[in-house]
């Protein structure tokens, strides 16, 4: 099983937060984030978003472009005010690999939760960990980054 954070790619301007679409820049760094992805050979059944436009517009961008038959699903536990414990239990119990796209600090609390060293991502950043069965300790392994 794998599992990957990715932080949305660059929002454009706007009055409402929830709503701010991703920019051209933000469209053309998930594009070359799911190229990176797809050559490393990485495969997700899932793709998780928080609904916010931009995550939603990013995880819609790499299923586009590097997992076409991923399923996406829209998690409120995503939500850059929630604690990353809600949806870790979620992530322990599954067997599926899953990305999962969301903001900072939730994804950077995330990860340090995960084992990694990083606490902050670029937009379109990206980590990728492997669940370790062997160790209730460290359950997840960091094999890549793009940050």
């Amino acid at each position: 099983m794998l599992l990957a954070l990715v932080r949305h790619g660059k929002a454009a301007d706007a009055q409402e937060d929830e709503k701010r679409p991703l920019s051209p820049r933000g469209l053309e760094q998930v594009s070359d984030l799911a190229k990176a992805l797809h050559k490393q050979k990485f495969n997700f059944n899932t793709i998780f978003h928080s609904g916010l436009l931009r995550a939603e517009q990013t995880a819609q961008g790499l299923q586009a472009h590097a997992f076409p038959h991923a399923i996406l699903v829209q998690k409120n536990t995503l939500r850059p005010e929630n604690p990353p414990s809600e949806i870790l239990k979620e992530l322990l119990e599954s067997s599926q690999s899953i990305l999962l796209v969301g903001h900072m600090p939730f994804m950077g609390k995330l990860a340090n939760i995960l084992g990694a060293d990083r606490c902050d991502f670029s937009t379109a950043g990206c980590l990728v960990f492997e669940r370790n069965l062997d160790s209730l300790e460290t359950p997840f392994k960091l094999l890549w980054e793009r940050i």
